[in-house]
Order: C-alpha cells, then sequence, then structure tokens
C-alpha cells in the first residue's frame, strides 16, 4: 500500500511518495521508489501506486527502461507521452493471464462480499449490489468472455440460500460486474504530470493498469487535466485522511451521520404516529387523517435523507474551497512542504490505527516548474551519494 499526493496550481506541480511496501498483507517494509522523473524536455514527472509489478516485471525497471530509449524532444504533450508508454509497455511485457487473475481475486471478493449478503432478502440485495455497480463496462472485456463464463457457477454459489432462484439471472450480472471492476482496479496506478511544451499551465493524467491484451495495454479510470489554470489536491492509493483534511469530514463519518440520520427520522416519525394516535381528541376526530400525513411523510423521508447527504457534501466543499485559494497563493516551496506533511499525517494515522504500518519511510518530494524543469526536493537514496558519484555523473 500507498499514500501519494499530488498538488498544483498555476505555477507548479508538487509530486510526493513514501516509500512503504507491503508483502502478503502480512509485512510492510520501507525504501521502495515510487516517484521518478520521465522527462525534463517537456518536464515531466511519473508516480505509481498499488502493485509494484507489471506483467510480473517491476514498474521502476520498465519505467527506467522507457526512459532511457525515449526522445522526449519529438513527445511534447503528455497526451503523447501517455500513449507512447503504453505502446512501449505492450511491446516489452508478456501477455495477461486473465484467468489468473480471475482465480486469485474470487476467494479475496468472495470473503468480502458473502457476509454482506447474508441477512439480505433478494429485493434488498439486488438494490444493494445496484448501488455499487459501474454502469460502463471497459469494451476489452469483450476479448475475454470466453474466460469469463467459464465462472459464472462461482458467482451463483455466492448467492445466500434464501434468495429464490428466479432472481439469480439479475443478480449475477451484478456481481461479475462488481467483481472485474475490483480486479481491474488491483492493477498499478499510474500518475503523469507536467507541462506540455506549447502550455503555459500545468497537466495530468492518471489511469489503472489492467491486462496486456496481445500487446495493447488496456486501462481504466483514465481522468485528465491539459492546460489547467486552477488550483488541486489530488491524494492517490490510501486517500482517507487527506480528504478528511480536505473535507473536514471522514468519508465513513459521513456516512454514519447519514445513516443517524435516516434512522433518527424514522424512530421519530414512528414515535409521533404513536404519540399522537394515543391522543384521546385526535383519536375520536382525525386519525385517519393524521395518519395519512404521516404515511405522507414516511413515503417523503428519502427524500429529505437525500437533501440532507446533498447537504454534507456542500458543507464539505465549503469547507475545501479555502484550502484550494490558498493553494493558488503558495510559493513552491511552501506546497512542497505541504506535500510531505499531509504524507506525514497519512503515517501517522496508519501507526496508530493499523496492525500494519501500510505508510512510512521516506517521503520523496519533487517540483516541477515551467522554467526550471523538474526538481527533486527530496530523494532517498539506497547508498551513500559521497560513495557514488558516477551516478550522478550519469544523470547529467
Amino acid at each position: 500500500m500507498t499514500s501519494e499526493i499530488l498538488i498544483m496550481n498555476k505555477n507548479a506541480i508538487v509530486m510526493a511518495a513514501d516509500s512503504a511496501v507491503t508483502v502478503e498483507s502480512s509485512k510492510t517494509y520501507n525504501g521502495v521508489n515510487k516517484l521518478f522523473m520521465l522527462s525534463n524536455n517537456p518536464p515531466m514527472g511519473i508516480m505509481i501506486f498499488g502493485a509494484a509489478d507489471f506483467e510480473n516485471i517491476p514498474m521502476e525497471t520498465l519505467i527506467k527502461e522507457y526512459r532511457k530509449k525515449t526522445d522526449f524532444e519529438d513527445k511534447q504533450d503528455i497526451l503523447s507521452i501517455k500513449d507512447d508508454f503504453l505502446k512501449f509497455l505492450g511491446e516489452n511485457t508478456p501477455n495477461s493471464d486473465f484467468a489468473s487473475r480471475i482465480e486469485s481475486g474470487l476467494d479475496l471478493f468472495k470473503q468480502f462480499i458473502v457476509p454482506k449478503m447474508k441477512a439480505m432478502d433478494a429485493i434488498t440485495l439486488i438494490n444493494f449490489l445496484n448501488s455499487r455497480k459501474d454502469n460502463d463496462s471497459p469494451k476489452f472485456l469483450e476479448d475475454y468472455e470466453d474466460v469469463i463464463k467459464q465462472y459464472d457457477d462461482s458467482f451463483k454459489n455466492m448467492i445466500p440460500d434464501n434468495i429464490e432462484e428466479k432472481f439469480h439471472q439479475d443478480i449475477v450480472p451484478l456481481l461479475k460486474n462488481i467483481f472485474f471492476f475490483s480486479v481491474l482496479r488491483t492493477g498499478t496506478g499510474i500518475v503523469i504530470a507536467g507541462f506540455n511544451e506549447k502550455d503555459m499551465f500545468p497537466s495530468i493524467i492518471n489511469f489503472n493498469l489492467c491486462v496486456n491484451n496481445n500487446g495493447k495495454i488496456e486501462i481504466v479510470d483514465c481522468e485528465k487535466l491539459l492546460n489547467y489554470d486552477g488550483n488541486g489536491i489530488f491524494p492517490f492509493a490510501q486517500k482517507d485522511v487527506i480528504n478528511t483534511f480536505l473535507t473536514g469530514i471522514d468519508l465513513n463519518m459521513g456516512d454514519t451521520i447519514v445513516n443517524y440520520f435516516n434512522n433518527f427520522l424514522i424512530k421519530y416519525l414512528d414515535e409521533l404516529r404513536t404519540e399522537l394516535n394515543s391522543n384521546k381528541k385526535i383519536k375520536d376526530k382525525a386519525q385517519p387523517a393524521v395518519n395519512q400525513v404521516l404515511d405522507n411523510f414516511v413515503k417523503t423521508s428519502p427524500k429529505r435523507v437525500d437533501e440532507f447527504t446533498r447537504s454534507i457534501v456542500k458543507l464539505k466543499e465549503d469547507f475545501t474551497e479555502p484550502i484550494l485559494k490558498s493553494v493558488g497563493a503558495l510559493p513552491k516551496e511552501e506546497m512542497a512542504n505541504m506535500s510531505e506533511s499531509l504524507i506525514h499525517i497519512t503515517s501517522l494515522k496508519r501507526k496508530v490505527d493499523s496492525n500494519l504500518e501500510t505508510v512510512g519511510g521516506d517521503i520523496d518530494v519533487a517540483i516541477i516548474t515551467k522554467g526550471d524543469g523538474f526538481i527533486w526536493k527530496k530523494r532517498k537514496h539506497y547508498f551513500d551519494a559521497e560513495l557514488n558519484p558516477q551516478f550522478f555523473e550519469r544523470d547529467k
């Protein structure tokens, strides 16, 4: 696991990453490189998160080989670099064994989803799964349709025994959708950021590597901001602590508050009904009308919960706005300090709330500007710099 952040305004981009790596969810080590200079002309940096390997080849090796073999002066914008990098990966990594990806993910998915489904009836379960599905399935999954069909029985076996078989045809596709999106997002995340040659403002693009599909690297969740003249704070991988800093409310806490409000509303309406129905004057004269009014309130209570949820979202946006405005005025050195501090806070949180310190170690920080290019603010080395001058001569 990891924690990474990118902060940018009109003048500069700051990228920062920790050094922790988790092995088989049971042990962590520090010292891993996740942030690299990609090019100095145009100035571009690249960060990786999630899996450190792609098709059993270390991403650090792939990035450095790509950098060594590429003439970046021919590729002066971030989209060209992204497409060329994917082409390089397609040509230099083996085809993916998609069946193995499915096999390795099914047990974990079953452990996660089955306990959540046990106490649900069919309609509740379908609504639950619909709330977690992705609407746009990647087109490339059609190329693996024959492989995917082999696992239909595995998804049927996840359905609780109390669910009638007539609902299975609706539930299985939903389970498959949720599963395959979760598998596709367990690969390597890539963040590329910098300045296009012809642009005055920074650009960023991030995506998840999925599979090598016969030489074509398939990706999901591709997002980009090109020649962006605003301010931004973008966390990657473990985002929760940084998002809490930005919004003022932890994501789980926000969901819990909404649930409490929903339960309070239901309980209050029930108590109000009991109180009104026990009143003799109402019971004798207006009980049907009162119950009709209360029934209408019960029917519209989901809308009131939605309104409350939107209020929470607006509250978060109002809390975030002054922070982003401040980022617009920060000098690049302060942006670098801010990025490092946010990674440190995440590391501290993991140290006290988890058995595994999945964020930690030295923090690498880089600053990218249009005029100065890619500058290391902090960079760890596994060797003594004074004993290895040839390393720095090579990078000149």
